[in-house]
């Protein structure tokens, strides 16, 4: 079917006082479309931050992500936790929307951001597509429509097995 789907898991937060892992799905859909979940797995409260750094393109922004103004038309990045809306800002406007491409330069960027306090497990969803999306939270995950077909992404709870449980995509036609 052309989906392909990836994991990784990152254990640098492991030494704090109150260890956290983050894992990561990506889920390639074809035609420059893909799905990036994440899930930080710790036992207390905790702050998150989802932090993507973007080209310095004239955009478009919402509380579900931003959409960009490219050479080859419009491409949105739309992201999702629970409780939470994203921010965008530019270099120059804050220290988040930079980049440095060698040591000692630096020049103005996109960050689209998504900040939340979970006392569970902080969980995000990233889109990246060719149209914007709006992501909702259905159980044990989220969905949502792209082009012509619903997409619903399930977590699993086990972490030792695969982040998502199910990606079920249903065509409309």
């Amino acid at each position: 079917n052309g989906t392909t789907y990836w994991e990784g898991r990152h254990d640098g937060y492991t030494r704090l006082a109150d260890p956290v892992t983050h894992r990561r799905a990506v889920v390639g859909l074809g035609d420059g479309r893909w799905i990036v979940a994440d899930s930080l797995d710790g036992a207390g409260a905790h702050d998150a931050r989802l932090h993507w750094l973007l080209p310095d393109l004239p955009f478009d922004a919402s509380a579900h992500g931003v959409t960009l103004a490219t050479t080859a038309g419009a491409y949105s990045v739309s992201v999702w936790s629970d409780d939470a809306a994203a921010t965008v800002v530019r270099g120059g406007e804050s220290l988040a929307g930079w980049r440095s491409r060698r040591y000692g330069t630096r020049e103005p960027a996109l960050a689209l951001e998504l900040e939340r306090r979970s006392a569970v497990r902080p969980r995000f969803v990233s889109v990246f597509a060719p149209q914007p999306v709006v992501l909702r939270a259905c159980p044990d995950g989220v969905a949502f429509a792209l082009g012509d077909a619903s997409i619903e992404l399930q977590f699993g709870s086990d972490p030792a097995r695969p982040l998502l449980r199910t990606v079920r995509t249903l065509s409309s036609s």
